[in-house]
């Protein structure tokens, strides 16, 4: 009976081993997705900025040739008169 109970405890502990290294495995794998998904996000949010730094500039560019074009429409009117 002793023997039969410690064959069990020896196998019920090599399953134990076994289980934390697979969750040993899993959480090193967690932990370089999330490195992963910081460096994306980090990208991402670069990106971000300087898309929107380029929104910013090229609305700036826009309202500056519709003022220019409103200056032309009254030069050609002017002339028209």
């Amino acid at each position: 009976m002793q023997i039969s109970m410690r064959q069990e405890m020896e196998l019920a502990m090599k399953m134990l081993e076994k289980d934390v290294c697979e969750k040993q495995d899993a959480l090193v794998s967690l932990r370089q997705q999330l490195d992963d998904l910081r460096a994306l996000k980090h990208e991402l949010a670069f990106k971000l900025q300087s898309s929107d730094l380029g929104v910013k500039q090229k609305s700036e560019l826009n309202s500056r040739l519709e003022e220019k074009t409103n200056q032309m429409a009254a030069t050609i009117k002017q002339l028209e008169q």
